[in-house]
């Protein structure tokens, strides 16, 4: 009985660092080889970024399966955000599965280049998957996950972890080999539910114009104490970001920008303490 597969997984690494180390490479695909050995793939589902998506992919094709690939906007920018990090091998395995996709959905024309594209690119990629099964001869044949996984739960909107919870709640099968431990291949079996936080913490960043150093800080009240203690603020720039799914009350002021879905941004000049104490940090306490 044929199958049909979605596919997803980490991205690799150009070095040993990372959730799928550079090493890897080969103990992963040899393990993907030796689970699809005696499973007849008739399509697979999914993005095509470097490491596990192409990995999966090749050996799915491989094995006689059309290839379905869904980006979440424009490949040029996928490659640089997706595929080039890891190499120009990577590039070149992926044009070539991409020339020899049966299709290929883009989801978004343009921006936005964030989570929410990834996590609509996964929702399309298993709809489509469900569709085909659905549409098949055989009402029986359900379809199948395969991914390459660290085994580390994420909190995110996107991300292998939350593509197999999202799996995992149509109650199908969904497997995994692990990116850090190149065993056998294991079933997904944390059965929980798919929780999002929308909301996302609040990003401070303040950069030095002078040397083009930065500095990281955690909280509004942590930003109050750096002000405090820098004599000198002048050519310092404070860069606020905030990602607001679902709030319903989003900013209207023309000093904050919309970018993206439901992402805040307010890029402010310092030019005296006061500025900070008493415009910025109004405007944007309600969205710490």
């Amino acid at each position: 009985m044929s199958s049909i597969f979605h596919f997803c997984g980490h991205i690799i690494s150009n070095d040993e660092s990372g959730r799928f180390p550079k090493s890897y490479e080969n103990k992963v695909q040899n393990k993907i080889e030796r689970f699809l050995t005696n499973i007849q793939v008739n399509s697979c589902y999914g993005s095509l970024a470097s490491g596990a998506d192409i990995l999966l992919a090749e050996a799915m094709v491989n094995k006689g399966a059309s290839l379905h690939a869904v980006l979440p906007f424009d490949q040029n920018k996928f490659i640089d955000m997706s595929v080039a990090y890891s190499g120009k091998k990577w590039v070149k395995r992926f044009h070539n599965l991409l020339n020899n996709a049966q299709n290929v959905t883009q989801i978004f024309f343009n921006k936005p280049y964030d989570e929410v594209s990834f996590s609509l690119c996964t929702e399309v990629a298993i709809g489509l998957c469900l569709l085909e099964s659905y549409h098949s001869s055989n009402k029986k044949r359900r379809p199948k996950q395969l991914c390459i996984w660290d085994k580390q739960k994420t909190q995110a909107i996107a991300g292998t972890y939350i593509d197999m919870l999202r799996w995992q709640q149509l109650k199908i099968k969904s497997r995994y080999i692990n990116s850090n431990n190149p065993e056998d291949v294991v079933k997904f079996k944390h059965f929980e539910p798919v929780g999002f936080d929308f909301v996302q913490p609040l990003s401070i960043v303040i950069y030095d114009n002078k040397n083009d150093s930065k500095v990281r800080v955690k909280s509004l009240t942590d930003l109050i104490n750096f002000i405090e203690s820098d004599s000198v603020l002048l050519n310092k720039t404070i860069d606020f970001d905030c990602d607001l799914f679902g709030q319903e009350d989003l900013p209207t002021d023309n000093i904050i920008s919309s970018r993206a879905l439901g992402h805040i941004a307010y890029h402010c000049h310092i030019n005296n303490k006061s500025q900070i104490l008493t415009r910025i940090l109004d405007k944007i306490k309600h969205y710490a």
